[in-house]
């Protein structure tokens, strides 16, 4: 397909650098910062910045959406005050993250607006540079770029989320060169700067269906011309205090999201899909087929090195496999069957209200079950005599066997190659 193999850089104009010494009447730029109950990582982002805003050569205001917080937000918003020019949004209630976001966007005075997380840091150096480029083109509405993931208490990017060969300009309304480059470059158009106007003429939404940032970059594309530059200007710290665990949301994301990655793209399929001639279309939707199955093997690769949560990770394995890919997997596919049939096992809740006890017996050892993860963690009583089965037991034996009930007690019988073929 010549669209997605052939994806051609643009240069933009080439004009002498904007001065930065002439008077400017309107804010530059908006740094719109949503936050809920980060007081710890908003302090630390605004110390950050309160040493580094010097490097920015434009004038500028700092959003606050405080989304009711019920931490200390507004005395560590307090304290920067005079340090920073900050506009504090206190909403009176939760407003949802999306709405939050939306309400800064509305009430931003600057010509350029960006969105930055309460835990992240910018490149203000590579901002500047973004800001000559929309100077220079007025036609360019948005720059989308890489980022960063960077560890903070050792000051390293630790590497590019994904990464460009070039920089690409695409005109409004070319939606086939949009898809063509993200399916190309498995890019994720999320961090932006975009000129104020685009907020007033599109509402973000964060469909449930659908990977929002395909689907903003979508109508986005449908009002002008953007912009995609190879260079990142934001890092996305991975680990802000050395003493902190915690999971990143985009990892997270990525665990469970593949089926919105698949929504986002065939929106954005959707806006030229119906000028195709019908021949060109399956190899577009193979294309699309190939980016949601690379996700998903990043997603079953983390979520086995997590372990746990077996069973959705068969399904998982199982999609993979449909996909042509089996030989591809993470782990060898029998490992996901094991599991989720143990995890089965040991979710089976038949004695309500009262909890399980899990058996075998000595004349029948289990052949299977041994090899799962979570085996070793869950008690099994070694019965020698049929007849001295505890109440309230699942016993478990390798193939199914006629063993009489002692009398008067509730006993369920679970054999590992029945339950094995609940996962084929």
């Amino acid at each position: 397909m010549s669209e997605i193999e052939a994806i051609q850089s643009e240069a933009l104009q080439d004009v002498a650098p904007v001065k930065h010494d002439a008077v400017i009447q309107q804010v530059a730029l908006s740094v719109c910062i949503p936050t809920y109950n980060r007081a710890r990582y908003l302090d630390n982002l605004l110390a950050e910045l309160v040493s580094q805003i010097g490097e920015l050569k434009f004038s500028y205001e700092l959003l606050i959406g405080d989304n009711c917080s019920t931490d200390a937000t507004e005395e560590v918003v307090g304290r920067y005050q005079d340090k920073l020019n900050i506009r504090y949004f206190r909403r009176p209630s939760n407003l949802g993250s999306a709405e939050n976001l939306n309400q800064l966007y509305r009430s931003a005075q600057g010509k350029y607006v960006l969105y930055h997380a309460d835990d992240d840091l910018p490149i203000l150096a590579e901002i500047n540079n973004n800001i000559d480029i929309f100077e220079r083109n007025p036609g360019v509405d948005v720059i989308f770029a890489p980022w960063f993931i960077h560890d903070l208490p050792t000051r390293q990017d630790v590497t590019a989320f994904y990464r460009q060969d070039d920089n690409y300009l695409i005109e409004q309304h070319d939606y086939a060169k949009l898809l063509a480059l993200v399916l190309s470059h498995h890019l994720f158009p999320e961090i932006y700067l975009a000129r104020r106007e685009v907020m007033d003429r599109i509402y973000f939404s964060a469909p449930e269906h659908a990977f929002y940032a395909f689907v903003h970059a979508a109508e986005m594309l449908g009002s002008s011309a953007v912009y995609f530059s190879k260079t990142p200007f934001y890092r996305s710290v991975s680990r802000y205090f050395a003493d902190e665990t915690r999971a990143q949301a985009g990892n997270e994301e990525v665990k469970h999201a593949w089926d919105r990655y698949r929504g986002g793209l065939e929106y954005l399929f959707g806006k030229f899909a119906h000028t195709l001639p019908a021949a060109e279309r399956p190899e577009w939707l193979n294309a699309i087929n190939q980016f949601v199955l690379a996700r998903m093997k990043v997603a079953l690769r983390l979520r086995t090195h997590e372990g746990g949560n077996w069973i959705d990770n068969y399904y998982i394995a199982n999609r993979v496999r449909a996909l042509g890919e089996v030989s591809d997997l993470p782990a060898p596919y029998d490992l996901y069957r094991v599991n989720a049939a143990f995890e089965y096992l040991t979710k089976l809740d038949p004695f309500k209200p009262e909890p399980p006890k899990y058996a075998t017996l000595r004349r029948a050892p289990l052949q299977v079950f041994h090899h799962a993860h979570g085996f070793a963690e869950t008690e099994f009583l070694v019965l020698d005599d049929d007849a001295a089965i505890p109440h309230h037991t699942i016993v478990v034996t390798p193939i199914p066997m006629d063993i009489a009930v002692p009398a008067g007690r509730e006993v369920r019988f679970v054999s590992e190659l029945e339950t094995l073929a609940k996962f084929p």
